[in-house]
């Protein structure tokens, strides 16, 4: 069953991030680690980010929830090895999807500066 979905749209010049700097506290409070090493190493890092940002913001719209009071490094969205996002997700969005039995599934696509994130939650039976 279908618990929500959220979708985010971003033009990807709004991360205002420089290539050489890596201390932005945007970036550092945004991003976990493995997201920033990811990100770092990635052909376009600036669109790069901004399809994270962005798919952040779908996830917290996908299961309703304010992100007010959730860290934004509480979802990690990472590539698989055939260039699918993976969300792993940790604190207090972990607890809310394990509240619901939920599920994330998302998808990314960009053009021409602008970047789009889809994700829809969705509650397992057991």
């Amino acid at each position: 069953m279908i618990h929500g979905i959220g979708v985010d749209i971003l033009h990807c010049d709004r991360i205002q991030h420089r290539d050489d700097d890596w201390s932005d506290p945007f970036i550092n409070k945004t991003y976990t680690q493995r997201e920033l090493a990811e990100g770092r190493n990635s052909a376009n890092p600036k669109r790069w980010f901004a399809e994270r940002f962005a798919a952040k913001e779908a996830v917290f719209k996908t299961l309703g929830i304010s992100c007010e009071h959730i860290r934004w490094s509480d979802i990690e969205v990472l590539t698989d090895a055939v260039g699918k996002p993976v969300v792993t997700l940790y604190g207090a969005v972990l607890d809310e999807v394990r509240r619901i039995n939920g599920r994330i599934h998302l998808s990314l696509s960009e053009d021409i500066g602008v970047t789009i994130a889809f994700a829809v939650c969705e509650t397992v039976s057991d």
